[in-house]
């Protein structure tokens, strides 16, 4: 057995993990697919969404920089096992596990599962292409801001409005963060 399997499946149990701790620590934050069909769920947030795929996003990243450049299979793997290792128990055992809201809407939430294990797959081919355009940025001698923008243009402009998004999102929670804590001043004054 390919021993980059045998880690692809490890870093796929570790997510797993990962990612019951995340929900349990901060199940705020958690977002779960059957929200989307049960009605009495709140809505998503930004917030959720960034929790929901940044498990798979950072283990892609470092798996991508442990097992070396030529591993976008693997990589692509562990996208779909991930999700796939998350899922399985209600695929299995549905009139169980799920409410019966869901349940009643089970063919809707397959499409659903679906579309998230197809969406962890571009997350984590994010997270390769992202790891490698990082390390051949930050391993470059002439490095400035002109080397800086014209590697940018060069790059794929789905992974540009990723990088772009990330960007904005850190922004604005500085932006706001920024704003309460002027809030706060002013109200213990």
């Amino acid at each position: 057995m390919d021993t980059n399997v045998v880690i692809v499946f490890i870093s796929s149990i570790l997510t797993v993990i990962v990612t019951r701790i995340v929900k349990k620590k901060f199940s705020h934050f958690y977002f779960s697919i059957n929200q989307i069909l049960v009605s009495s769920e709140d809505k998503l947030t930004i917030a959720e969404t960034i929790f929901l795929f940044l498990p798979i996003y950072i283990g892609s990243f470092i798996l991508s920089l442990i097992l070396g450049q030529d591993s976008l299979y693997y990589v692509l793997l562990y996208g779909f096992l991930t999700p796939f290792l998350i899922i399985w128990p209600i695929l299995l055992y549905d009139i169980h596990l799920l409410p019966y809201e869901a349940y009643k809407k089970r063919s809707m939430l397959y499409l659903l599962y679906l579309f998230y294990v197809i969406t962890m797959i571009v997350t984590s081919y994010g997270g390769y292409y992202s790891s490698w355009s990082i390390y051949s940025l930050l391993y470059r001698k002439d490095l400035t801001i002109t080397s800086f923008l014209s590697f940018y243009a060069s790059v794929n402009p789905f992974i540009q409005n990723i990088i772009w998004w990330i960007v904005v999102i850190i922004l604005s929670w500085i932006v706001t963060s920024l704003k309460k804590r002027l809030i706060r001043g002013k109200k213990n004054d």
